[in-house]
């Protein structure tokens, strides 16, 4: 069941949808009607780094489970709201689609970008973590490298809904993670291992 989150986790980082902005954001900008696409990516690499450090700050707090669910509807939401700016074409302004880009990087940033890493420590016992969160980091490798040669396809097949699998795949993260992952914040692997086999 851990290695099942772990890479339920992983794969849901990738198929976010967060590298396709990363990897393509000049594209998208372009395509969204954005003066200088450059400069707008730029804007999210600024984003991207100020997010890591909230996210470092939020996640004793809050805990692993309710950002997680939080970001994950957060980038549902942005991947939608893209997605009608970007089939509005010369309808919607530019920077609004800069606008929800930069707040998917955030909520990204705040839940998938780091806390699957950072959970899959505290879902496996010691004896089986460097197997477990080796596989988890194989997979995802490979959920990285099917966006990064995938998205131009989607691109070219759904055009501005080209987001749309994203945040199917979001929501059944969300559906999955919700239903699945206990808190691990403050508990030892043997109370999470205890509460894995509750849920």
């Amino acid at each position: 069941r851990a290695l099942l989150l772990g890479l339920l986790l992983m794969v849901s980082q990738q198929l976010s949808g967060v590298n396709a902005i990363f990897f393509y954001s000049t594209s998208i900008f372009h395509t969204a009607g954005l003066r200088s696409p450059a400069v707008g990516t730029l804007v999210t690499g600024v984003v991207n780094v100020l997010s890591t450090g909230a996210a470092v700050a939020l996640v004793e707090r809050a805990g692993r489970r309710p950002l997680l669910l939080c970001a994950i509807c957060g980038m549902c939401v942005c991947a939608l709201a893209l997605t009608a700016l970007l089939g509005a074409g010369a309808g919607a302004p530019a920077s609004a689609s800069l606008v929800v880009v930069c707040a998917s990087i955030a909520f990204f940033e705040i839940g998938l970008g780091g806390i699957p890493w950072m959970i899959g420590n505290e879902l496996f016992p010691p004896s089986c973590r460097p197997s477990g969160m080796a596989l988890c980091a194989a997979v995802n490798w490979l959920a990285t490298t099917l966006v990064a040669l995938g998205f131009p396809l989607l691109q070219a097949r759904l055009g501005p809904n080209c987001f749309l699998p994203f945040a199917a795949c979001l929501a059944l993260s969300f559906v999955l993670v919700r239903a699945g992952l206990p808190e691990t914040k403050g508990r030892t692997v043997e109370q999470t291992q205890a509460a894995l086999l509750r849920a």
